[in-house]
């Protein structure tokens, strides 16, 4: 009897593990962190992210000596936004507006560089 508890135990414990497992795995779609939208948890790329990605394109200086823009600070939210970028030489700041959907990703609508 004893032996037949031995073995079950475990067993049993390795089932409700399994079963806990691929319940959080097939559910982790639906668990978001506190105080982001459904469109924001499912964004394929942040706002943040693509201005990081695309910065030399988005600029309208173009990089001094070789440089390569990189984004120093960034701050976006609700359409609207701010960054601060450097290509190592030169550093800018510029305000801009964005849109952001599923189907056509992220547009910057506006891009004004403070002189």
């Amino acid at each position: 009897m004893q032996r037949n508890i031995v073995i079950i135990v475990p067993v049993i414990a390795v089932l409700a593990g399994a079963v806990l497992l691929t319940f959080i795995f097939m559910n982790s779609g639906a668990i978001r962190p506190a105080g982001t939208s459904d469109t924001a948890a499912t964004r394929v790329m942040s706002v943040e992210d693509y201005m990081a990605n695309n910065i030399s394109t988005i600029s309208p200086i173009k990089e001094q000596v070789g440089g390569k823009f990189q984004v120093t600070h960034i701050k976006a939210d609700n359409g609207t936004g701010v960054v601060t970028y450097s290509d190592g030489h030169n550093e800018y700041t510029a305000d801009f507006t964005y849109t952001s959907n599923e189907t056509s990703g992220i547009t910057i609508t506006s891009f004004i560089v403070h002189q």
